[in-house]
């Protein structure tokens, strides 16, 4: 028989990895705590099933609510991967719930699909109109 542990999501794997960088980088968006913890630039990564780029820059984030009432942050629409030659880059594959409860956290990341391949140092993410994270270590 199996265990509890036996049923775990396995972690994803990068395809053909061009680079990463730890974050470790906070914001706060509409009273939510976001931290970006890493970045990694990719071929594909083992979870995928949607791809429109050569590349992926997955970013991971982590959220959390410290307030009393739930927080809802629509970051399909607002959060865009900026490169250093300024382009704008909409994510496509969001595995992060939009919704974060009163004194809960969550993890979950963000795909932005690329061309070709980008020097991550000196990428932003953007969350709004004033509140940018560089992709470089902290």
């Amino acid at each position: 028989q199996g265990t509890f542990n036996d049923f775990t999501t396995p972690i994803a794997t990068p395809n053909n990895l061009v680079s990463s960088v730890t974050v470790g980088r906070s914001v706060t968006v509409s009273g939510l705590q976001l931290t970006i913890t890493k970045a990694q630039q990719a071929g594909s990564f083992s979870n995928a099933r949607k791809h429109t780029g050569r590349y992926t820059v997955r970013v991971y984030l982590q959220t959390h609510n410290p307030g009393q009432d739930p927080i809802d942050v629509d970051f399909i629409h607002r959060i865009h991967l900026l490169l250093p030659d300024g382009q704008v880059i909409a994510p496509q594959v969001l595995a992060i719930f939009p919704l974060t409860m009163p004194k809960a956290s969550q993890a979950g990341f963000i795909d932005f699909p690329l061309q070709n391949t980008v020097q991550l140092e000196g990428t932003l993410v953007r969350f709004d109109a004033t509140t940018t994270v560089p992709l470089t270590t902290k």
